[in-house]
């Protein structure tokens, strides 16, 4: 078994995270994509590289509105 250590330098922790971590409970029955984590991870791409990191509370992300996941079945529909 190893450890991982984490350079706590390239990511920031943001308000909220802590109280998160600390009123989250694990539930007794686990179910795929039944129990979400407390906590996200979010970092941008620009400029060729990635940014600087946040570990930030769970909540809604920003989505581009022509994202192919949203036009998936458009794509699929208008092939056949």
């Amino acid at each position: 078994m190893s450890i991982c250590k984490t350079d706590m330098t390239t990511f920031d922790v943001e308000r909220g995270v802590a109280a998160a971590l600390k009123s989250f409970a694990v539930p007794e029955q686990l179910g795929f994509g039944t129990v979400a984590a407390p906590v996200m991870y979010s970092v941008d791409w620009s400029n060729g590289g990635w940014g600087r990191g946040r570990l930030l509370p769970y909540g809604p992300i920003e989505l581009w509105p022509g994202s192919r996941a949203l036009h998936y079945s458009e794509f699929v529909f208008e092939g056949m």
